[in-house]
């Protein structure tokens, strides 16, 4: 019926373990199996702020009053799907290494269309509620695990290239944009081959944010093959070190003064 096929919309739509019983329960009373009451879907959470020693629910404003000012501070912005589906070593390895290095670390899950829609929000909407204080960044550096371009799905043009006064990266946060990259298979077998990475994930995670003029770095994660089934995400240690190492410097750099700046063009 139309009203099943809402429902069952409802229950994809929103994700997560809780939804997921619902389209199983659903089959197994329409095979003639047990009338099991249907659980009502659960909306997720599209934003908000995640920390692996915090309280899962905690604001932004009690999360801001934790910071250090004196230090540098990193926005970290990765896709809903890892909180949702509590699939987070990988980005708990990237907070924990880059505080390990004296570094204040603003990190944000969020979920969003990969194109413009009506009503829909982009990136540009998350980075002014989050990495915003007013006209002002809060952040001398960004890191974005999560495939495609963000400057498309908040433009209102379409094309390959944002006009400037689109391209929020510049004109709202001005600050270096770093490109942290997954794997969907074992690390090591891209040491051993001359293929690297597929198609899909060049495009989706190396071309696209390219474009947007992100920074490009390394893997922070792969999946290995007891895990393949469940798609979890394994931290690679060693290459988030040197990505926790590598966006510190940028960080610092960023706050020196420009006459103590010593920058090499090789």
């Amino acid at each position: 019926t139309d009203e099943d096929f809402v429902l069952l919309s409802r229950y994809l739509s929103y994700r997560g373990l809780e939804n997921e019983r619902g389209p199983i329960l659903w089959l197994n009373r329409a095979l003639g199996g047990r009338d099991i009451p249907l659980p009502e879907p659960f909306r997720q959470r599209g934003d908000g702020i995640y920390h692996p020693l915090m309280d899962r629910d905690i604001s932004l404003d009690s999360y801001l009053g934790r910071l250090d000012p004196e230090l540098p501070t990193v926005g970290l912005m990765f896709t809903a799907n890892y909180w949702i589906y509590d699939n987070t070593d990988h980005i708990d390895a990237l907070i924990l290494g880059l505080e390990d290095l004296d570094v204040n670390v603003l990190p944000i899950f969020f979920s969003v269309q990969t194109s413009k829609a009506e009503g829909a929000e982009g990136t540009i909407d998350i980075v002014r509620r989050y990495m915003m204080d007013g006209d002002r960044p809060r952040i001398d550096a960004l890191i974005i695990n999560s495939p495609f371009s963000q400057l498309m799905n908040s433009r209102e043009d379409g094309g390959m290239t944002a006009r400037d006064e689109e391209n929020f990266f510049k004109m709202l946060l001005d600050v270096p944009v770093f490109q942290a990259m997954t794997v969907n298979g074992r690390y090591v077998d891209f040491e051993g081959t001359a293929e690297g990475l597929g198609r899909a994930e060049i495009s989706l995670q190396v071309a696209w944010p390219e474009v947007d003029g992100q920074i490009i770095t390394v893997p922070i994660s792969e999946v290995r093959d007891e895990l393949k089934a469940s798609k979890q995400a394994s931290p690679l240690p060693g290459r988030i070190g040197h990505l926790a190492r590598l966006v510190r410097n940028w960080a610092v750099l960023r706050r020196k003064p420009p006459a103590e700046r010593k920058i090499a063009i090789l």
